[in-house]
């Protein structure tokens, strides 16, 4: 048993160097002991001396005790103190307030309660007055320990609560006790997310009870800050943890599925908006597709029309432009005067309809008129009848005020007789004019 024991306990509890810093959490309550007495520290069940050789190396006089012989022969190499005997036997041999420690590393889960409360009173004898007793042990509000890996070990008696431990040296009249919770994987402070997984092995694996005798008035040791002190990872701590985890994604995944409810709402919403909207849509574009077709019609009607009309024209175009040779050989046939004739003829029809018979009447007698009195004038026997009759009458005056105009510049335009005029290229009215035109120069030069 002891072959396969030495060999579960290199394999599951670690190696020296680990285990040694572990064990510097003590250092501060080793100090500070050290400080007030020059006295022994015992180590109950030293295994393979890390703790003796953590207190060789603080200068402080210790004295280990086992049962397994290869373990003791391993610390007597290391040059450690150590004796085969049994913890309770060993600490019945020690004269009362002789050490100023006793400490028993993962000790007591392997003894019964019974002598757990011989060894618990054995040690208050032993130490002296303020000293410390130190009972390290794992854990069991760690699930994971107290479910499963507490029982790896066959010597395991029984898993110990941290308040069952601590109640113990209180009830035992030791002066004040603390827990201290050790090697957590890592401190509650630091876990982003505590998962389940947490909560089964996040506390802390292991912990020691930490008791100190009462003083008997005499100075001791500095040790109210290390017991106010709290260190480690509970199971309520982590639990809360938890359970402020899970409230706060239950919060995240109400204010989620509210999101999401207020998200679908806004979807349909728009959705029903979208639906009426591709609804007008829809029938816009059915107004639009019908006006499209009446305006494809009214484009083809158009195109029907301007082609029929460019048909017209075309015929039109063609009368016209026979309508213009027929004019054309008019014209030469009728004589200019008959023309000229024709078209005066016609400007007074317009004139008529435009001014009334009453006016176009007197305009012509008063034409008539002038055009007889200029005419008789020129025969002078006539023109003196003329105007004895008129003045016999008394309307020689008025005739004389309404058709002789006076001081009215008259403009005669120069005619350059020596100008040669090309006859070839002017029509036959145009030769006419010009005709006319030196026939009255020369009247007026002769004149």
């Amino acid at each position: 048993m002891s072959e396969f024991y030495r060999a579960f306990e290199d394999k599951h509890r670690g190696s020296r160097e680990l285990i040694l810093q572990r064990l510097a959490v003590y250092t501060p309550y080793i100090e500070a002991l050290r400080n007030c007495w020059d006295l022994e520290v015992t180590d109950l069940g030293c295994g393979r001396g890390e703790w003796l050789e953590l207190l060789t190396s603080l200068q402080v006089r210790c004295h280990g005790v086992d049962l397994d012989d290869e373990m003791l022969a391993s610390c007597r190499k290391r040059g450690l103190a150590v004796s085969r005997n049994d913890a309770i036997g060993y600490l019945q041999q020690l004269p009362s307030a002789s050490q100023m420690a006793v400490s028993a590393f993962h000790l007591v889960e392997h003894i019964s309660f019974e002598q757990l409360q011989t060894l618990v009173q054995e040690a208050k004898r032993v130490l002296v007055p303020g000293g410390l007793l130190i009972l390290e042990t794992p854990n069991p509000e760690n699930l994971t320990v107290g479910t499963c890996n507490f029982y790896m070990d066959p010597t395991h008696v029984n898993p110990l609560p941290p308040l069952l431990l601590q109640f113990l040296p209180d009830h035992y009249g030791y002066l004040r006790s603390t827990i201290l919770r050790l090697q957590e994987p890592e401190c509650l402070s630091d876990i982003a997310q505590v998962t389940l997984a947490r909560v089964l092995r996040g506390v802390s694996p292991d912990y020691s009870v930490i008791a100190q005798t009462p003083l008997d008035g005499t100075t001791g040791p500095q040790l109210d800050s290390l017991f106010e002190q709290e260190v480690g990872v509970t199971l309520d701590s982590i639990a809360n943890a938890f359970d402020a985890r899970v409230n706060d994604l239950q919060a995240q995944s109400w204010a989620a599925n509210h999101a999401v409810s207020l998200l679908q709402e806004r979807l349909t919403s728009m959705l029903m908006a979208m639906k009426v909207q591709m609804g007008s849509l829809e029938l816009e574009n059915r107004n639009l597709r019908a006006e499209l077709a009446e305006q494809n019609r009214l484009i083809g009607h158009v195109a029907w029309q301007a082609h029929h009309q460019q048909a017209s024209l075309q015929e039109l175009a063609t009368r016209v432009d026979a309508s213009m040779g027929r004019m054309y050989a008019l014209s030469r046939l009728i004589p200019a005067r008959m023309v000229s004739a024709a078209h005066y003829l016609r400007a007074q029809k317009q004139m008529l309809a435009r001014d009334g018979v009453k006016a176009r009447t007197k305009t012509a007698a008063r034409k008539v008129v002038f055009f007889s009195v200029r005419k008789l004038s020129r025969f002078e026997k006539i023109k003196q009848v003329g105007i004895v009759v008129l003045k016999k009458v008394g309307a020689y005056d008025a005739l004389r005020d309404r058709l002789i105009m006076r001081d009215v510049p008259v403009f005669r335009p120069t005619v350059d007789s020596t100008v040669n005029i090309d006859q070839e290229n002017l029509s036959a009215h145009a030769r006419t004019v010009l005709a006319k035109l030196k026939l009255a120069e020369k009247n007026r030069s002769g004149n």
